[in-house]
């Protein structure tokens, strides 16, 4: 169920896909930009890559997930490429810090990096938001199929 308005680029930037299902309102944020300056390896290395991204997909309410569903969800990635899937649970976005986001990947980020993120995913407390990081491919691939699979399961359980 795509729009025929949208654009292949835009459809590919905003859902990883080029036919998404637009009553899904997941939709994917660019952060590339971001990452090239922090201390966290495979962020600052997709940022390098000449095709590389880094994009960021907030699950409302998502920070109730336990992290066996974030193994589950880093696996099911997997299956399109992607090495892993880093994570922030939004606790308290009034702390900028391993205080009010849970994550081990806080630590290489600056309070400026970690409140840019949020204003640009629009994330709240008890958001999640989800990261891949790799080239275009690979990431529009993963967080798309993310994307559609998070919608039925998260629609149904959360």
């Amino acid at each position: 169920m795509c729009s025929s308005d949208l654009s292949y680029a835009e459809a590919m930037a905003r859902y990883g896909s080029d036919k998404p299902d637009l009553r899904v309102k997941l939709e994917l944020t660019e952060i590339t930009d971001l990452m090239k300056t922090v201390d966290f390896k495979v962020f600052k290395h997709a940022a390098s890559l000449k095709d590389g991204r880094i994009a960021a997909l907030r699950v409302p309410g998502g920070a109730a997930l336990s992290r066996k569903e974030i193994d589950d969800y880093t696996a099911f990635v997997g299956i399109y490429g992607a090495k892993g899937l880093a994570y922030i649970k939004v606790n308290d976005v009034t702390k900028l810090s391993d205080e009010g986001l849970q994550s081990p990947i806080v630590k290489f980020m600056t309070p400026e990096i970690l409140g840019e993120i949020l204003r640009r995913t629009g994330a709240v407390n008890g958001d999640l938001i989800f990261f891949g990081a790799d080239r275009a491919k690979i990431v529009n691939d993963a967080l798309g199929a993310l994307r559609d699979r998070k919608s039925t399961r998260l629609n149904s359980s959360h």
